[in-house]
């Protein structure tokens, strides 16, 4: 039989138990608090993306207002591309985000009606690469959107720590990832844009060919897997 505590010691031993509960609760907090404060820099701004990428040539286009500060990107670039062979226009956003605090809600369907944009089409599809890029591939959502008499054919798509994804359940698991001690913590967001009502089949043939001259060139500046696991070693 356990001795019976007197009243007083019963009351300090329920106090150092609640003592060493928060405890355990604080080093926890902060523990995730840094986790999701922990920002993955650039190897090199966004900005520094070449305006021309193949047959592309691309110049600067200002975010519509409000809207920078909306998606508080640590770091974007906002441009209107035209191919000089076939005359195919689009335009690029592309948005990071270094840490996952940041990364859950920014996605088209919230954006855009949120600007007073209707969404008339959802579709999950692949897009397929051309020439050198031809054997790659990366799945993306598109939609399309309506203003008035103005329309607009968006697909997007993330990068989570590396990984192509349209699911949005990938992006979230990207902070849960990161809180866990893994280096798969940065984000950045590719919206390819093109106006009116565009054939979706031919909407994602370019889209195709646009990614295949892109995507090399923004790798090299999103943050190298050796620079990630570093960055964690180093925490």
């Amino acid at each position: 039989m356990m001795p019976r505590l007197s009243g007083a010691v019963a009351v300090l031993v329920a106090l150092g138990l609640l003592l060493g509960s928060y405890v355990l609760y604080a080093h926890d907090a902060s523990r995730v608090a840094a986790a999701l404060s922990r920002r993955v820099p650039l190897r090199k701004p966004l900005g520094e993306l070449p305006p021309t990428l193949g047959d592309w040539r691309g110049e600067d286009i200002p975010l519509e207002e409000g809207m920078a500060e909306v998606a508080g990107a640590d770091d974007y670039v906002s441009r209107l591309y035209r191919n000089a062979t076939t005359g195919d226009v689009l335009s690029l956003y592309v948005s990071y985000y270094g840490s996952p605090r940041s990364m859950v809600g920014h996605y088209p369907d919230r954006c855009f009606p949120a600007f007073g944009w209707r969404n008339e089409l959802r579709r999950v599809d692949e897009i397929k690469g051309s020439g050198a890029a031809h054997d790659r591939a990366w799945p993306a959502v598109v939609y399309r959107f309506r203003k008035g008499r103005e329309q607009v054919t968006v697909v997007s798509f993330f990068n989570a720590g590396g990984e192509y994804t349209a699911e949005r359940d990938v992006v979230r698991w990207a902070a849960h990832r990161a809180i866990g001690g893994q280096t798969r913590n940065y984000l950045a967001q590719v919206q390819i844009s093109f106006p009116g009502a565009v054939p979706l089949e031919r909407a994602l043939r370019v889209t195709g060919r646009f990614l295949s001259e892109l995507l090399p060139r923004l790798e090299d500046q999103l943050p190298s897997p050796a620079g990630r696991a570093l960055a964690a070693a180093q925490e």
